[in-house]
C-alpha cells in the first residue's frame, strides 16, 4: 500500500501523465453537456508544466447558498460521472475534492479540472462492484459477500466474523442507493456511522486484511462524492440516478 501510495504522489507530479488522462477524459465525455473540461496546449507543456485552455466557472462550494434544485442538479452529475468512471471508462478521478471542480450555474454544468489522480480500474474490479451494488439494493448479504471476494476483499481462511463485519460496511455504504425517496446528504450520520464501525473492526488484529488497492481508491473517491454531498445540502434520490444509469448505458 505504501508504494502504491508513494507511486500514486508520482503520478500525480507528472503532468505529462495528467495531460494524457486529461485527453482521455475528453474523448470519453465528448458531446456530453453536463460537464466540461479544458483542453492541453501541447506546446507550453512539459512534465513539470500543465498549460491549459481557461474555462469560467464559480467555485464548486458557493453552490451552498444556491437553489436547491441546482444544488441537486451537481451532486446528480458528479455521482452520474462516477458511475461512467467506474463501469464505462474503467478510469476514475480518485481525489474528489472541492478545488478540483467548478460550476457554471447558469448552464448548471460541471466543470472538471484535475486529472492528476487518475487511476484506471482491471476490469475485474469494475465488474465486482456492479455485481456488489445490485446486491446491496436487494440486502442480499450472501451476494454482497461473494460480489466483495471478486473484487479481491477476502483472502482464504479469514474468519466468517471479519467477513460479516465487512458485509455490514458495505451495505451501510450503500444506504444512499437503496433509500426510497430523496437521500439528504447534510442531514445523515452515514460516515460517522461507518467510521465506529471500522473501528470496531480494526480493533481485532486477528481480522486485518488489506483490502486491494483499487478499491481503495474506489472508496476515497466515494467518500470525496459524498462530503461533496453534505456540504452542498443535497436532497437526492440516488437510486433513480442509478437505475436511470442503468438503463441508458446497458452493457
Amino acid at each position: 500500500m505504501l508504494e502504491e501510495a508513494k507511486q500514486q504522489l508520482l503520478n500525480e507530479a507528472n503532468y505529462t501523465l495528467e495531460a494524457y488522462y486529461l485527453e482521455r477524459y475528453s474523448t470519453h465525455l465528448a458531446g456530453e453537456e453536463d460537464y466540461c473540461m479544458p483542453e492541453v496546449i501541447t506546446a507550453l507543456s512539459s512534465p513539470s508544466v500543465l498549460a491549459m485552455t481557461f474555462i469560467e466557472g464559480q467555485d464548486l462550494d458557493t453552490l451552498a447558498c444556491a437553489q436547491q434544485s441546482v444544488r441537486n442538479k451537481a451532486v446528480e452529475q458528479l455521482i452520474t460521472l462516477f458511475l461512467h468512471e467506474l463501469f464505462t471508462f474503467k478510469l476514475v478521478q480518485t481525489d474528489p475534492n472541492f478545488a478540483n471542480y467548478r460550476y457554471q450555474i447558469d448552464e448548471q454544468r460541471l466543470v472538471l479540472l484535475d486529472f492528476g489522480a487518475t487511476r484506471e480500474l482491471p476490469q475485474h474490479i469494475s465488474d465486482g462492484y456492479k455485481r456488489l451494488l445490485a446486491a446491496a439494493i436487494n440486502s442480499d448479504r450472501k451476494e454482497v459477500a461473494a460480489a466483495a471476494k471478486h473484487i479481491g476483499y477476502f483472502a482464504e481462511g479469514l474468519a466468517q466474523e471479519y467477513t460479516d463485519n465487512v458485509v455490514d460496511i458495505f451495505l451501510l455504504a450503500c444506504e444512499p442507493l437503496r433509500f426510497q425517496g430523496e437521500y439528504d446528504f447534510a442531514n445523515s450520520d452515514l460516515a460517522k456511522r461507518i467510521k465506529e464501525l471500522g473501528l470496531a473492526m480494526s480493533a481485532n488484529s486477528e481480522h486485518w486484511h488489506t483490502p486491494p488497492v483499487d478499491a481503495l481508491f474506489v472508496h476515497r473517491k466515494l467518500g470525496g462524492l459524498f462530503l461533496i454531498g453534505a456540504t452542498l445540502g443535497a436532497k437526492l434520490d440516488v437510486n433513480r440516478v442509478y437505475r436511470h444509469f442503468l438503463s441508458a448505458h446497458r452493457q
